[in-house]
């Protein structure tokens, strides 16, 4: 998992390999972490996600309520299409905020910077 800050509100994270029961609560510290650092809009790429479990779609929405709790925004910029698929299998698309196009940093300020989250590798 990666994190490129872009501005003091705005953070794109991108997700690689799968969402599911064993990288779920990864994920939901990365968000909290965000939060904590006053980063309320996440931009979501989950196009390299290979795989998306129950728990995993439990974790999107879960980061979804808690960004809308504090006023700010999950979108989801950029999906595998096995993600894309189980997402509207199960109706979130009418839930989650999602873009066809991979937005990230081209529409933000281009003074981000790159960070690792918790070991992981980045991309």
């Amino acid at each position: 998992m990666s994190a490129t800050r872009t501005d003091r509100a705005r953070v794109s994270l991108r997700l690689v390999g799968e969402l599911d029961l064993a990288s779920a609560r990864t994920f939901t510290a990365c968000v909290d972490g965000q939060l904590a650092e006053g980063h309320r809009h996440v931009h979501l790429d989950l196009s390299g996600v290979s795989f998306v479990d129950a728990t995993g779609l439990s974790a999107l929405v879960d980061a979804h309520q808690r960004l809308l709790d504090r006023r700010g925004s999950l979108v989801v910029d950029a999906m595998s299409r096995q993600c894309r698929r189980l997402v509207e299998m199960v109706g979130l698309d009418h839930t989650l905020l999602i873009s066809d196009q991979p937005a990230g940093i081209k529409s933000f300020s281009a003074d981000g910077r790159t960070v690792m989250l918790m070991g992981m590798s980045a991309r």
